[in-house]
């Protein structure tokens, strides 16, 4: 059986716990004592160390650079260097060494993601036999196109690419209205949508107040400050109640009631 050996001694238990963790990961054998177990009899107490780590002899070597690497390391980020250019370049070094193949590391996923992300949406959408989906990367949205004409019919937007989709805009046919739902807690499930015209006015819109899914409040909007709001009072996707506003006069109406001729 090899001989062990005591390599070194730890200041105190927050430098312990970061050299064990790493011998951990590296697979090296170690035994952590206390410098206050009872088998040291108070050898250690005067002296300060918190404790003493021991180990095979063929890794001493090993864990005394994994010590000084730690205390150089936490001497870095708790004091200015003192002259020379020597230590600077050493920190430098350091951090390049580190910090490069930790940024190619991020780097790949990112690229994986957004690969494997592109590859599911391309391959939900491109069985449509009217339209064509494509990925543009400067809005990060899949872009809807009818074949026929090359109109745009829909926007899914998909701002952090994680695969789902955080607003939806569709173009009317006749492009005269636009519909946007949002979906902020991205459940798949949109929480409110505004329909506008092309020239602007808020046409309408609708809000999933306990965000189940159906739409409670819905609401209508004509000209010269008149409008009608539905609300559903079961969740049930059936309007119960209307109450319109003419002119900032409000009043319940029967659900069945045309209040205006007009249309939205």
């Amino acid at each position: 059986m090899e001989k062990t050996v005591r390599v070194c001694t730890l200041e105190n238990q927050a430098e312990s716990e970061i050299v064990c963790a790493i011998l951990d990961e590296q697979g090296i054998p170690y035994t952590l004592r206390k410098t206050d177990d009872a088998a040291y009899d108070g050898l250690y107490l005067a002296q300060g160390p918190w404790g003493i780590i021991e180990a095979p002899i063929t890794y001493v070597d090993s864990i005394v650079q994994i010590l000084s690497d730690v205390r150089e390391s936490r001497s870095d980020l708790t004091s200015l260097p003192t002259g020379g250019g020597g230590q600077k370049k050493k920190r430098l070094l350091r951090t390049i060494e580190i910090g490069i193949p930790v940024l190619l590391i991020l780097v790949i996923i990112v690229l994986i993601r957004i690969n494997g992300n592109l590859n599911e949406r391309l391959a939900r959408y491109s069985t449509s036999p009217f339209m064509s989906w494509s990925w543009v990367v400067s809005e990060k949205a899949m872009v809807a196109k009818l074949k026929s004409t090359g109109q745009i019919r829909y926007k899914d937007f998909d701002r952090n690419l994680n695969g789902i989709y955080e607003e939806r805009i569709i173009y009317s046919v006749d492009g005269k209205r636009i519909t946007t739902y949002f979906d902020q807690n991205e459940d798949g499930l949109p929480e409110r949508y505004t329909v506008v015209s092309v020239d602007g006015p808020l046409m309408g819109e609708g809000e999933d107040v306990n965000e189940n899914g159906v739409f409670e409040r819905e609401t209508v909007y004509y000209s010269n400050n008149e409008s009608v709001e539905y609300i559903d009072k079961d969740d049930d996707g059936l309007r119960d109640e209307a109450i319109a506003n003419d002119h900032g006069v409000k009043k319940t109406i029967d659900i069945r009631q045309s209040l205006f001729s007009r249309q939205p």
